[in-house]
């Protein structure tokens, strides 16, 4: 097992990673689960990163958002990741200080799907509003909103809304600052890297932002946000 999922339950399906022009898909096949009637179209996940072709199994699980309040399905991935913040700073295309502007279940989520309506990939777009530029300034310009891509999203079939995301990401949140760490996609688009350790909130009680996050996450979040507020000078 990977990762340590600690949820109520867990699913088994199969994942085929394989590369291609846009990236990285992850495709979840063959769940096996009890609301099998309400996700079976909860399929495939697309992600932004590079690998080669394999098959393996993945966990996925169930739980409750802790910032939202719907159920939560999370899908365990391979992904390009960073070890430190050095790392991460050198990969990144536009590094921002700034604050989302809109409540998460307010936001667009932007899915797609294959032809037989099976989910291709999941997203959200972010509205984020620039307070600081740290790298790349010439990109973008203070008090800009810039449409910012995390790799989580909310889907609704039969009435219910359920959240979908990966590695448990958790969704910038409204009106609390981040420092966060962006790609630039092939459509010009910028998305948030290495997953949970590619944002991190800047407040004076950092534990705030940790107790909305998995267990499973927490202790190495802690460490990276002390090494980027150091690196930054950000330490309220």
């Amino acid at each position: 097992m990977r990762g340590g999922l600690k949820m109520g339950r867990r699913k088994r399906m199969k994942r085929l990673l394989a590369l291609g022009g846009m990236g990285l898909f992850l495709l979840l096949v063959g769940c096996i689960a009890e609301k099998e009637e309400d996700l079976s179209k909860v399929a495939s996940v697309s992600m932004q990163e590079t690998g080669e072709a394999q098959e393996e199994e993945i966990l996925v699980g169930e739980n409750i958002s802790k910032t939202t309040g719907l159920e939560t399905v999370n899908a365990m991935a391979t992904f390009v990741g960073y070890a430190n913040v050095d790392e991460l700073d050198e990969a990144s295309d536009l590094i921002l200080i700034g604050t989302p502007t809109r409540d998460f279940i307010e936001r667009a989520s932007n899915n797609t799907y294959y032809s037989d309506g099976h989910i291709q990939d999941i997203s959200t777009l972010t509205d984020f509003k620039i307070e600081h530029v740290i790298k790349n300034e010439e990109d973008v310009e203070l008090e800009d909103v810039i449409a910012i891509i995390e790799p989580i999203s909310i889907i609704e079939q039969n009435g219910v809304k359920t959240v979908l995301t990966v590695e448990d990401y958790v969704e910038l949140q409204k009106g609390k600052t981040y420092i966060i760490f962006l790609g630039k996609n092939t459509y010009g688009r910028y998305s948030v890297i290495n997953m949970n350790n590619g944002r991190f909130a800047i407040e004076e009680d950092g534990n705030l932002e940790l107790a909305v996050m998995a267990d499973s996450v927490q202790e190495k979040h802690s460490e990276f946000q002390k090494e980027v507020l150091e690196k930054y000078g950000l330490n309220p």
